[in-house]
C-alpha cells in the first residue's frame, strides 16, 4: 500500500492578497486565472500548478489514515467583539481580528485539529449563472414561499 505524503511547502492559509499597484484587496472572478483589483483595475496572475492525475482514495482506508496524514494542529480564537473565529500560527502570540481589528492574544486561544487540503479547485461558475440556476430551481418548488421565489 502506498502512503500519501503532504507537501509541506504548500501554503494552506486563507490569506488576503493585496494589489501590487495600490495595496487594495484583490478578488477572484470565477473562470479566470487572475486576481482583480476593484480599485485600480489591475490584474495579478495566479500561479497555476496543473495536477496530472488526481488519486482516487478508498474511503474506508482513507478514514483510517486521515488522522495521521491530513490533520494539523492550529490555534483558534473567538473574537470577543464580533464573534468571528480566527486561526493563527504557532509562532504568533498576538494578532488582530481580520474583521473588526480587535486585538487577540494567545492566552484566549484553544487548539483544534483541522483537515489539511490536498487540492484546490477554483470556481468555474459565474455569479450570473448561479443566480439563473437558483431562480429556476426556486420557481420549481411548489410549496416555497412566494417571497423566496
Amino acid at each position: 500500500m502506498e502512503e500519501l505524503q503532504i507537501d509541506p511547502e504548500v501554503n494552506q492559509s486563507s490569506d488576503i492578497y493585496s494589489c501590487e499597484s495600490c495595496g487594495a484587496p484583490l478578488t477572484y472572478k470565477p473562470g479566470t486565472d487572475s486576481l482583480h483589483c476593484g480599485h485600480c483595475g489591475s490584474y495579478t496572475q495566479i500561479d497555476v500548478h496543473e495536477v496530472e492525475e488526481v488519486e482516487e482514495l478508498d474511503f474506508l482506508e482513507y478514514v483510517g489514515q486521515m488522522e495521521e496524514l491530513h490533520n494539523r494542529d492550529v490555534k483558534v480564537i473567538n473574537c470577543r467583539q464580533c464573534g468571528a473565529e480566527s486561526t493563527f500560527e504557532e509562532h504568533i502570540h498576538t494578532t488582530e481580528c481580520p474583521y473588526c481589528n480587535t486585538p487577540l492574544i494567545e492566552a484566549n486561544a484553544h487548539a483544534e485539529r483541522l483537515i489539511q487540503l490536498s487540492y484546490l479547485l477554483p470556481f468555474h461558475v459565474s455569479h450570473d449563472a448561479i443566480h439563473t440556476h437558483m431562480s429556476k430551481w426556486l420557481k420549481s418548488l411548489w410549496f416555497a414561499p412566494n417571497k423566496l421565489k
